[in-house]
């Protein structure tokens, strides 16, 4: 009937000749949710399921979901579900939170219901202790920036010093008996609401994410100078920070970053010691370095222009791609120099 009818919603009153195939599928729906069925009849609801795209949802739960939307956008528009309501439609959403609470308190709600009430604020008045009281206002700041990243110095408009409680709790977490520490519940509503539990580590865990991406997309981490990403995180800043701060980091972050591909040369170094190995490749082969500018080798590496710029380095006396040993390698393989200027030097001598 569901393959004949695609997009058709079954009721509880929908028959089939004298069949209420509606009843039956409800039935079968809610053994299949409580994982009553045999392994077969639940595999074969299963693949009906994802064969028809039809809900495992029950109408109660439908309405229930729609009923929480529309409490969640009460409390998005006024940071509290505790209002003088100017609406027929916002007095009938405070009734049914009412009702919500109170099914709460009787243990009468499931848990999946009672973990979406209480991370969009809706709890009981019991819990309007001093510290729900502070992670409500963390809850408005969230809402109003979107990141629980609240400055020490944070005070809200009614003298809270919201940062310091912050920062506060960031001391507790982890904390052990004997020493005071988050409740579980605690540990929940903040980690709901994103809580960075050591800040200083958050620039490295974005930046790994960031650098990750790169990789998965260009199969390299040589990323250009400045390049900033899509979510404006600055990469090529990030990268030159973590190439000078390696002897620093843990085992476990130099790990984490050597999985991902990371680059611990510079950008320089990797592109010398390309060049290097293409001309190796040339000389090794039986080449000599007595090329015409526009030269390619059978790989199309542009042999010629780096000839003529490497002798220009050394006639300029600033290296860049040349190094004093390299030098001596291609002297010792017929590299005509000219005159050289002071020997040599490392580029940034020479700046």
């Amino acid at each position: 009937f569901l393959r004949e009818h695609p997009g058709y919603e079954l009721t509880q009153t929908t028959t089939i000749g004298d069949f209420w195939v509606g009843k039956w599928l409800v039935q079968q729906l809610r053994a299949y949710e409580k994982g009553t069925l045999s392994p077969e009849r639940s595999q074969r609801i299963a693949d009906m399921v994802r064969e028809t795209g039809i809900s495992t949802e029950t109408k109660t739960q439908k309405h229930w979901k729609d009923q929480f939307a529309e409490a969640k956008k009460l409390m998005d528009a006024h940071g509290s579900w505790r209002i003088e309501a100017e609406t027929a439609g916002d007095r009938q959403t405070i009734r049914w939170i009412k009702r919500q609470l109170q099914r709460m308190e009787e243990g009468k709600l499931p848990q999946d219901q009672v973990d979406l009430l209480q991370r969009s604020g809706i709890r009981p008045e019991k819990d309007d202790t001093p510290w729900m009281k502070n992670y409500r206002l963390a809850e408005q700041y969230h809402r109003e920036h979107g990141d629980l990243n609240i400055p020490v110095s944070y005070v809200t408009e009614d003298g809270v010093r919201l940062g310091a409680w912050l920062s506060r709790q960031r001391s507790l977490h982890g904390n052990v008996p004997p020493l005071k520490g988050l409740t579980e519940e605690q540990t929940g509503l903040l980690e709901a609401l994103g809580i960075e539990w050591n800040p200083q580590r958050a620039p490295f865990e974005a930046g790994l994410r960031a650098a990750g991406a790169y990789y998965a997309e260009h199969q390299h981490l040589h990323v250009p100078a400045n390049y900033v990403d899509e979510s404006g995180f600055p990469l090529y800043r990030w990268i030159v920070d973590i190439r000078k701060r390696k002897d620093t980091l843990a085992e476990e972050d130099v790990a984490a970053l050597d999985a991902i591909g990371f680059e611990w040369r510079k950008g320089a170094d990797v592109r010398r010691d390309a060049v290097y190995a293409e001309v190796q490749k040339h000389i090794e082969s039986g080449g000599d370095l007595d090329v015409p500018f526009r030269y390619k080798t059978a790989t199309g590496f542009h042999l010629g222009r780096y000839v003529a710029g490497f002798r220009k380095e050394y006639q300029s006396g600033c290296y860049y791609y040349l190094t004093p040993e390299f030098v001596a390698y291609l002297g010792e393989r017929g590299m005509k120099w000219g005159v050289a200027a002071n020997g040599g030097q490392e580029k940034a001598d020479c700046e």
